[in-house]
């Protein structure tokens, strides 16, 4: 993922419950499931609660179209 984020400022490292809460933006991603925005944070145990159908905001959506078109790119359509 911090391949594709060009140009985008990329830290891997854990978050506290506070700072997930606070963030304008979430997402969450693997190989699996590509790109995917989180829609909220919270629950009793403060868990991510995520749409598979989410469009995501400014930062999430080109980040999930770039991460599609490199998956494409490397691995042809599938």
């Amino acid at each position: 993922m911090i391949g594709v984020a060009r140009g985008v400022v990329c830290e891997e490292r854990a978050l506290c419950l506070t700072e997930l809460s606070d963030a304008e933006e979430l997402f969450l991603t693997n190989r699996i499931m590509g790109v995917q925005p989180v829609s909220r944070v919270g629950g009793e145990a403060g868990e991510l609660l995520w749409r598979r159908s989410g469009v995501g905001g400014q930062l999430t959506r080109p980040l999930a179209e770039a991460y599609a078109l490199a998956e494409t790119a490397e691995c042809g359509e599938g």
